[in-house]
Order: structure tokens, then C-alpha cells, then sequence
């Protein structure tokens, strides 16, 4: 290389690693995304000796193997400035590391899809490929496939895809230590120490990371020519009956999980780390040697994902005693576990990007650290994968094709709320024309009665118990009340979107579809109770049609305070069933005013801790859910600071241009919280002080002091508020 460092740009499908030199990894990529926005790493070298230096990059393509996140067909990219002789490319097709399909000590029941492990067979490998001195003369000299790398004159797509810049960062890679080990019938903190086994013994031992997490591992050994090593990665133990219990406790249970392969050559400082990330609390490995000893070095673990940096801060003074901190402490390991490239459903079972579930995270990274980079990949993401109609596939990237139509609704509200917590109109302006496309979709299925008409595609809501397969109901002829009201809430949406991306003239038309909506709604609605019937011929009622019909602003707020807090008690009315719904009634009741309706509502997660060794939120409150981590779970930063510090951006302004204050602290003697924002940081401190609520903030923007009416400007302000308890 001459004095100029390169720049290189590299991408691969569906994954590269690149290495300077042989000792340090210097790209690892691209992010999952679809097609048409595939990530091209740029990477820059400074302070390089003046000489020769050797790239080596690893390419997987797993195919049909892979998990769904990962998309592409099979594709290596490398553009490099002077001094790089791209001509002295070679290449060796690597056999020794293929699909393994076993998933551990009992195979694991509901829809898994984050890929196959992998068998590694160290004879096959070309050890010391990556190093200077490596006599790579008898590997196949690399050929261009094309000199095209994008689209041609023509619009043909060489690729298959569409390169864009790397819109994300590096993933983390922070090291973390297991906190114990099973071996020899019992549990021991020394963890650190090497296993060593004689010839033909066969031995079992435990790993135990004290929390789930998503990690790029590393397994190190000696000698052991022709043993075996099974690694399973396990997010909890299961009990001979199925279910789950303690998830400290692994007696008498099994750990089921992705598994991994590796047969030993008898090599000496052998190495081995899996294509993609591990998700898992428990690492079970298990060994059989053949006519030689082998030694294990403790696995290495680097805890891997999204590099958010929290800001939020929040201290409660609670007379009760209960465990904010460790609430908190459980909300970020599940936020941590759940974005990476993408937001995760659950690492350990799909790693999918659903619009739903990603509507919640994305709000819970703008509160946690003012982060706003994953968030809009996931729109890109969504956006990119159209279905046609015109409704957009439930989650994305993915080669496993859902429609889902009302997360095709939430991902409008992704939109929404990005112009309420972020601003920015020019970074979603050119999704306006998709969003449209939906709405018009929906109402053009409109019966006469203005109800839409039957929705062939799932009406997601939640996993209730009363719903089939999650869905709301809906008569032969459509008709749901739930599927209404969001659609409405999703007009009102598109209106201001539209008046916020320079279109106010289309406003109005969303405006009108919206009223039409709302009064169509009331044929559904129950004269005793005023509850909404789930259709207007069904004898049902659920909490989500209340819940829906409350945030499009069906009742008044004191009304709909009263039906919504009315149905969470009432017999026969359908519950919310997982804490991905639990998340939308809080917003519905927070809105409505009912605040302590909220506060009550963190029983749920506190009842979950409970339970011995939960460490992220499982996928729901019951007692053996399918997995242990689910980002949808991460409710509680948000409403501590909407509903408890009662910090909310105000939706009728952009980009948090004004907050709503009205702090509901209710037991809590006092709550402190310093929120991210757009223009630098919202501070709030609330106590009880005789019979009032004193409040102290300070903040950026201007503030509009709810229960008063009050407006403040930008700085420092004290008020006193009733007090609610």
C-alpha cells in the first residue's frame, strides 16, 4: 500500500468478515435488509505501515439454511482505492463448515426461524488462511461477475439488489463473563479454568451467562483428534411436563436450543465462532473424545447488538419497596437482546422485525437515548418489502412472506410517531405515498354502513384469549369495530403527516375519512354500558375494541376513561392477553386521563419478576411462555416517563417541540427523570409537599402544564399541581 490509506467498500450476501492482516477483524456485515437497500460497509484504514498488507474476508451464504431475517442471493462486493491490488484475490470454497440441523436435547415447539446451527469439521478447515505468510497459491484466482454494481443503463440489477450505504454503526462486542458453571453434579463460581478430558470420556457441563443476550461466541481447544464437542444455546430450562419454572434452577429439566457441531483434528490452539450471533442464557456443552486428550478453554462471549448508549434516567422513592431498579435493570437486557440490526421479535426464536412490535421499541429508543438510526431502518425496511395490494408484509427482512393488515396500519403509526418524538419531515416524507396506498386500500373495503368490509388478511391484535389465532372478530361480511377505530386513529395519523411533509391540502380528505369512521362506529355501541360490541351483530366485547375506539378519540375522555376502566373489570369482556397489547392500553388509558389505571398496570411485570430468574420479559405474563425475551415487553421506561413523570411530547407539535406536563406519580413519594430530547434533555423532579405535587423541570422546549393549563417557556420552572394518588 502506498502513503495514501485506502478506502475500501465491501459487502456480501449474506454475510462478510474482514480481516487486516490476520489478527484484527475490521468489518463485519452487512446489517439484514431487504433487497433494495443492501448495506456496503466503507471502511477506513489510517495509520498503516508503509508496505504490504493482506485483507482476508470469510463470505456465508447459508440459503435455505439461514434464518428468515437474512435475504440474498449469493454475492461478494469489493471496491478499494490505490494500492489495492484487487487481481491478487483468491478463493477457497470451505467445506468444513455446513448446515447442522439438531436443536438440542428436546426439539422446541412453536415457530423457530432464526436459521440452522452449524457443523464444523476442523480437519477440512485451511487453518492460518487469514495470515500474511498463508500459501494460497493453489486457491482459484477470484473473477468478477460483473462490472456493474448497482443497475446498468437498462435498470438490470447484476446483484439482485439495490447497495446503498451502511445505514447503522458496528454492532457492540463487549465482553461478558459467565457467572457459573454446572459440572460434576453441582454449581461452581470458577469459571475461568480449562476443561481437560482423558481419551474416551464423555462429559456434560453447563454454562451459565446469569442473563439472556445475543453474543458472538468463541470456542478454543487443543489436541483431541477426533473428538466431538456439541455446543447448545438455551434461553431457559424446561421441565418434564413442558413447562417453565425457575429459570435458575436446571434440575430435572432439559435446555433446549440452537445447537452447534465441532469434530477436533488434534491441532493445537484450534478456533472456532459461529457465522451469526448465539441467543441464549445457558450454553450446554457437551464432549466425547476420541484417542487423545482434549482440552476446552472457557468460552468467550462478546455481548453483542445495537450500540445504543442509555440517557434516560429515572429514581423513584417508593414507600412500598418495590424493585424499580431491577424493572428498569430487566427493560434495557430486553432492549439490548432485542436490536441489533434490526429490532428483534425474540432473538431466540425468530429474530423478526415486526411492524407492531418495532412501533414499541423504536419509542422506546427515542426515550432511552434520543436514538433514532434503528427505528428509521425499520421503516426503510417495511417500506421496501411491499405485498401487493399494497399492504406491506407483517415483519422485514424476511424470505418468509406474512401479511399481517393491521401492522401495515402500525407501521403508519411508526411513521406518526417519528414525526411527534423526532421531527425531521424530509426522512419520512417519501413514505407518504406507501402510507396512502394502505388507507386507500382499507377504505375502499368499505360496507354501506361505512364499517370496513371483510378483511381477508389477519386483523392482528393480540394473542387473547377469545380471539382466533390473535384476530379480532369479524362478521362473514367484515364489520370490526377494533379494525375500524385503528383505522380511523390511522387517518388521523396520515392527516398530520400530511400537513407536516408540506401536503396540507390532502389533509382534509384523511380528516373526513377519519369523522366518517368514528360515526360509523356508533351502530356497534352497547345503550347499558356504552361499551362497543366487537361487530355490530356480535355478542362479544373485548377491552381492544374499547382500547382502539378510546385512542381514535371515539368518547370524550371522561367517557372513555369510564368504559375502558369499566371493561378491565367487567365479566365476559375479552382481556389483553400479552404485553405488547398491554403497551397500546396503557397509551389509551394514559390519554383518557386514567392515569392510576396505568400505575396498576406495572403489576404485571412485577408479578413476572416473581418468578426466580427471569432476566428479560418473557413474550407474555403467563406461566410458560414460548420465549424468554421479547422486545414487545419494554412498556415500562415508556410509561414511566408519559404517565409517571408525565413527560409526553404534545402530537399537535413536531419533533417534541412542546412537552404535556402532568406527572402521576400515585403512591411513589417522589420521581426524578432526565428524558432525552431533540434539543438536549428534559430534567423533572416531583415530591409530595403538603397536599401538593411539587414539580421543578427544566426543559428545552416549551411546556404546557396540563392540569393548569399553564404555559411555560423554554428554562427553568417550578409548579405546584394537585395532588394524585
Amino acid at each position: 500500500m502506498g502513503d495514501a490509506p485506502p478506502t475500501l467498500h465491501v459487502t456480501a450476501s449474506q454475510r462478510v468478515r474482514v480481516w487486516l492482516d490476520g489478527r484484527r477483524e475490521i468489518a463485519a456485515g452487512p446489517s439484514r435488509a431487504a433487497r433494495e437497500q443492501w448495506g456496503v460497509m466503507e471502511i477506513r484504514q489510517h495509520g498503516l505501515r508503509e508496505g504490504t498488507h493482506l485483507l482476508a474476508a470469510e463470505v456465508i451464504h447459508w440459503g435455505p439454511y439461514a434464518g428468515k431475517g437474512q435475504v440474498g442471493g449469493p454475492a461478494f462486493f469489493l471496491a478499494a482505492g490505490a494500492g489495492v491490488r484487487e487481481d491478487a484475490w483468491r478463493c477457497f470454497p470451505d467445506t468444513s463448515r455446513t448446515p447442522f440441523a439438531d436443536s438440542g436435547e428436546k426439539r422446541l415447539t412453536g415457530h423457530r426461524a432464526i436459521g440452522w446451527g452449524e457443523a464444523f469439521a476442523a480437519a477440512e478447515h485451511p487453518w492460518g488462511w487469514r495470515e500474511p505468510d498463508f500459501d494460497d497459491s493453489a486457491w482459484l484466482r477470484a473473477e468478477p461477475v460483473s462490472s456493474e454494481t448497482d443497475a446498468n443503463p437498462w435498470g438490470n440489477r447484476p446483484l439482485g439488489c439495490r447497495l446503498v450505504d451502511e445505514p447503522l454503526p458496528p454492532m457492540t462486542a463487549v465482553p461478558h463473563s459467565w457467572r457459573r458453571l454446572f459440572a460434576d453434579g453441582a454449581w461452581s463460581h470458577a469459571v475461568d479454568s480449562s476443561i481437560r478430558l482423558a481419551p474416551h470420556e464423555q462429559a456434560r457441563f453447563v454454562y451459565d451467562a446469569g442473563v439472556v443476550l445475543t453474543a458472538n461466541p468463541e470456542i478454543r481447544w487443543c489436541g483431541g483428534a477426533g473428538s466431538g464437542i456439541r455446543l447448545t444455546w438455551s434461553e431457559a430450562p424446561v421441565r418434564e411436563d413442558g413447562q417453565k419454572g425457575d429459570r435458575d434452577c436446571i434440575d430435572g429439566c432439559t435446555l433446549p436450543g440452537q445447537a452447534d457441531r465441532m469434530t477436533c483434528d488434534g491441532g493445537k490452539g484450534r478456533t472456532w465462532s459461529p457465522p451469526w450471533i448465539r441467543a441464549f442464557r445457558y450454553l450446554v456443552v457437551e464432549v466425547h473424545t476420541g484417542g487423545e486428550p482434549l482440552q476446552i478453554d472457557p468460552p468467550r462471549i462478546g455481548r453483542t447488538g445495537f450500540p445504543i448508549q442509555p440517557a434516560l434516567r429515572i429514581d423513584v422513592a417508593d414507600t412500598d419497596k418495590r424493585p424499580w431498579d431491577r424493572l428498569r435493570r430487566i427493560n434495557l437486557d430486553t432492549a439490548r437482546a432485542c436490536a441489533h440490526e434490526t429490532f428483534f421479535d425474540c432473538p431466540g426464536w425468530e429474530q423478526a422485525q415486526f411492524s407492531g412490535d418495532a412501533r414499541i421499541q423504536a419509542r422506546h429508543h427515542y426515550l432511552l437515548a434520543g436514538e433514532e438510526r434503528l427505528a428509521l431502518k425499520a421503516i426503510r425496511d417495511l417500506a421496501a418489502s411491499p405485498m401487493p395490494p399494497g399492504l406491506l408484509p407483517s415483519h422485514a427482512p424476511s424470505s418468509f412472506r406474512q401479511v399481517i393488515a393491521t401492522y401495515s396500519l402500525q407501521w403508519i403509526g411508526m411513521l406518526e410517531d417519528f414525526r411527534i418524538y423526532r421531527g425531521r419531515a424530509e426522512a419520512i416524507a417519501p413514505f407518504l405515498p406507501q402510507a396512502r396506498a394502505i388507507l386507500e386500500w382499507f377504505l375502499a373495503r368499505r360496507r354501506s354502513d361505512g364499517l370496513p368490509g371483510y378483511v381477508g388478511e389477519p386483523l392482528f391484535f393480540d394473542w387473547a384469549e377469545g380471539f382466533t389465532a390473535g384476530c379480532a372478530p369479524q362478521d362473514t361480511d367484515g364489520g370490526s369495530t377494533a379494525a375500524a377505530a385503528l383505522l380511523a386513529e390511522a387517518c388521523g395519523w396520515m392527516a398530520a403527516l400530511e400537513t407536516f411533509a408540506g401536503r396540507a391540502s390532502f389533509a382534509p380528505h384523511w380528516q373526513q375519512a377519519k369523522a366518517a369512521l368514528l360515526k360509523a362506529l356508533a351502530i356497534c355501541r352497547d345503550p347499558r354500558t356504552g361499551r362497543l360490541a366487537d361487530t355490530p351483530t356480535a355478542a362479544t366485547f373485548s377491552v381492544h375494541t374499547q382500547v382502539q375506539a378510546a385512542l381514535a378519540g371515539f368518547w370524550p375522555d371522561a367517557e372513555a376513561a369510564a368504559v375502558l376502566t369499566g371493561a378491565l373489570e367487567a365479566p365476559g369482556v375479552i382481556q389483553p392477553g400479552t404485553l405488547y397489547y398491554r403497551a397500546h392500553l396503557a397509551e389509551a388509558l394514559r390519554r383518557c386521563r386514567a392515569h392510576a389505571s396505568v400505575f396498576r398496570l406495572f403489576r404485571h411485570w412485577f408479578g413476572m419478576m416473581e418468578t426466580g430468574g427471569i432476566t428479560t420479559w418473557p413474550e407474555s405474563d403467563n406461566t410458560s411462555p414460548r420465549s424468554d425475551c421479547h422486545g414487545w415487553g419494554v412498556m415500562p421506561d415508556i410509561e414511566l416517563v408519559h404517565t409517571v413523570a408525565g413527560l409526553v411530547p404534545d402530537p399537535s407539535a413536531n419533533g417534541w417541540e412542546r412537552c404535556l406536563l402532568d406527572p402521576h406519580p400515585g403512591t411513589l413519594r417522589a420521581v426524578s427523570a432526565a428524558v432525552p430530547h431533540p434539543r438536549g434533555e428534559i430534567r423533572l423532579e416531583a415530591a409530595h409537599d403538603n397536599g401538593k405535587l411539587r414539580v421543578d423541570i427544566a426543559a428545552p422546549a416549551e411546556v404546557l402544564v396540563v392540569p393548569t393549563g399553564e404555559v411555560l417557556a423554554p428554562g427553568e420552572h417550578r409548579v405546584d399541581l394537585p395532588q394524585h394518588l
